[in-house]
């Protein structure tokens, strides 16, 4: 099954593009063993014709099912599927690793400006706090004062 772009949390991005298991490699009909998506694109690139047409026929899209079934990425496999042309389908790869990585890039973006926002925050509550106790201790001061008096 195949379905649209989804929204990737930064963990599936990284696991998109991470090595896959050594059992699950892909395999090319003259012996290459692919771990990740940039090794497939590269190598889709880079093969013979009559390599490339082994996987790729009417009846079936080895790539497209590698991906959808061990790289775990549906929506690459939906386009890849759709293609017979070797250029094409590495294009398609080298497209997905590169939204992929700006998804990763942006992710990383927001986790630093939220971490530099808690700082932030944190700081003024420390401010307000020390100002908080300070005022506590001046009306202890005041009812200490007071008590001492009568």
């Amino acid at each position: 099954m195949f379905f649209s772009k989804p929204k990737l949390s930064i963990h599936e991005a990284h696991r998109i593009l991470s090595d896959v298991a050594q059992e699950k490699c892909f395999n090319t009909s003259n012996g290459m063993v692919l771990r990740n998506l940039h090794e497939l694109a590269q190598a889709i690139s880079h093969m013979e014709e009559n390599v490339f047409l082994h996987h790729v026929t009417k009846e079936k899209n080895d790539f497209a099912t590698w991906v959808q079934e061990v790289v775990e990425d549906s929506y690459l496999a939906s386009k890849l599927i759709k293609t017979r042309k070797q250029p094409k389908s590495a294009s398609l790869i080298r497209d997905r690793i590169t939204s992929i990585e700006k998804h990763i890039d942006l992710e990383k973006e927001k986790i630093q400006e939220a971490t530099q926002d808690i700082y932030f925050h944190k700081e003024k509550i420390q401010k307000i706090s020390l100002s908080v106790l300070c005022i506590l201790l001046f009306f202890i001061g005041i009812f200490l004062g007071y008590r001492l008096i009568q």
